[in-house]
């Protein structure tokens, strides 16, 4: 009988095993079943693959009988860094989880290495991937290379790469909401995003549905203005898809390159899951998906926009673990106007009775208590735009404007001014700093130095609300000095709008600070 580490496969009804001093033998199968016996083995029970593993070396010979002897194979046993290596590569490879299990326990098996299910495997060797990925981390200083910066899905809104946890209750319109702005992306529409107008660069979107049938996704799509034999090659749907299936989820992305995910929905998604959304293992995939979204690394994918579509609790929160918010870049939840905004929107003869209102509880890009407004129009056609004032207010609207924002309406109001007077829209930073120094000492505050300013204009444009004018030559400058607007004139110079779509009056020229509507 060949030493400790020897493999004997695919044993047969049949096959007979025999050891040349007929010494007891002990041998360990897949399914944890042992046999002693003296002489010849002949195994009876028919298994369509059947591996048995020497429990004990040292035996002089062996004689395989019959096919057997024609599937006798080495196994090499691994080391442990080998090993979880291996392991890896097979949960790498195998997107369906179930096969997946069953590769890992196979190969635990070939390894001597009983007694562990398919997903303990699994974690073990993610583990064993962690430590190695945080070593590789910490010896590279310079941990932003081949990292984008930033962009934006929708400007100033919706940035990638993001994820949301956008929740509601039941039949207030999520999915109708969330195609909503996927129409924005898939057709390259103008939204409204704090107060200014902004052209929504067009994209693939990616629409994984598990929550209803395609018979009614068809019909909310029909209601957003999309016709499936022209937009199908942006508007792209997958279905049969589970929270942790990572791997296919990744793939999707890679072949796609999709500017919006939208995943309708988590609980639809996690059905064959075997954890509990109240668990904390629960929140375990939105950390991995979060990790990889916009990672250059071999397991990650190009950087998108997530949306999972959530529920509410009988509180009102997002349902389940309050580690899955804490995995989520954006928290937003969809409900009725209150009281006090439906009186404020019959004020602006709109109806309250088509619109619903997000309100954003958890953001890192500081929109924490920022509204957007979705609407339903007369076709039933579902529009999302950003109901934040340009120029908001401190203490939820009740302190106040921030500095920041009082930046962005200054840059608003001097390009609509500029365009009123035919001249080219356009201020320099510290043209910018030095209006806003003399409105904030005008009101007893202190302003912030010129080069805070200088980033703000630097975010604001990154995030595509700000844009640069036409260079300003000036006479005792060496060279130009660049110029900013919110209104795409100089030197990115579009079709302008009629001058009355610009009116101050649309604008909120005046420097009163709005309520807020958040409750």
């Amino acid at each position: 009988m060949p030493g400790k580490g020897v493999q004997v496969v695919d044993l047969e009804a049949g096959d007979q095993v025999a050891g040349a001093d007929g010494g007891a033998w002990g041998f360990t199968g897949t399914r944890g079943k042992s046999v002693t016996e003296a002489g010849f083995l002949t195994f009876i029970e028919h298994q369509d693959s059947l591996a048995f593993a020497t429990a004990v070396a040292g035996v002089a010979a062996d004689v395989l009988t019959g096919e057997a002897k024609n599937r006798r194979e080495e196994v090499e046993i691994l080391g442990s860094q080998e090993y979880l290596d291996r392991l890896y590569d097979i949960c790498q490879r195998e997107e369906n989880p179930a096969v997946r299990y069953e590769e890992l326990e196979r190969f635990a098996n070939s390894q001597n290495k009983y007694c562990k299910t398919g997903a303990q495997l699994e974690m073990a060797a993610r583990e064993h991937m962690f430590a190695k990925i945080c070593v590789a981390q910490e010896s590279n200083l310079r941990w932003w290379d081949g990292l984008d910066r930033m962009k934006f899905a929708i400007p100033g809104l919706l940035p990638k790469p993001c994820s949301v946890l956008f929740h509601a209750a039941g039949g207030l319109g999520k999915t109708q909401s969330a195609l909503g702005l996927a129409a924005a992306i898939g057709f390259g529409r103008t939204m409204r995003v704090r107060g200014l107008d902004v052209e929504v660069e067009q994209g693939p979107v990616l629409w994984i549905q598990n929550d209803q049938n395609p018979t009614k996704l068809l019909e909310d799509t029909l209601a957003c203005g999309l016709e499936m034999e022209r937009d199908h090659k942006w508007f792209i749907v997958k279905r049969g898809f589970q929270l942790n299936h990572t791997h296919q989820f990744a793939q999707w992305v890679r072949d796609y390159k999709p500017v919006l995910v939208v995943v309708d929905s988590t609980s639809s998604s996690s059905t064959r899951m075997q954890v509990d959304e109240r668990d904390k293992a629960f929140a375990a995939p939105f950390y991995d998906y979060a990790e990889k979204n916009g990672d250059p690394g071999h397991d990650g994918f190009p950087a998108c926009s997530i949306i999972w579509i959530h529920h509410d609790n009988a509180n009102g929160e997002a349902r389940g673990s309050k580690l899955i918010v804490s995995a989520v870049d954006e928290q937003w939840h969809l409900r009725k106007p209150t009281e006090a905004e439906q009186a404020e929107l019959r004020s602006r003869s709109r109806s309250s009775h088509n619109i619903r209102f997000i309100q954003i509880k958890k953001s890192r890009l500081g929109r924490e208590g920022d509204l957007l407004l979705v609407e339903r129009d007369a076709d039933y056609r579902y529009s999302v735009e950003d109901y934040t004032p340009t120029e908001r207010c401190e203490d939820m609207g009740m302190g106040d404007p921030e500095p920041d924002t009082m930046v962005l309406r200054i840059l608003k109001e001097a390009g609509q001014e500029a365009l009123f007077q035919g001249q080219a829209a356009g201020m320099t930073a510290k043209e910018v700093w030095e209006r806003l120094v003399k409105e904030m000492r005008g009101q007893g505050r202190q302003a912030p130095s010129s080069k805070t300013v200088r980033r703000w204009i630097t975010r604001w444009f990154n995030e595509g609300l700000v844009v640069e004018g036409k260079p300003r030559v000036e006479p005792s400058a060496k060279r130009p000095s660049k110029t900013f607007t919110t209104l795409e004139t100089g030197t990115k110079t579009k079709t302008a709008k009629t001058l009355n779509e610009f009116s101050l009056s649309r604008a909120g020229a005046n420097l009163e600070c709005p309520l807020s509507l958040v409750p």
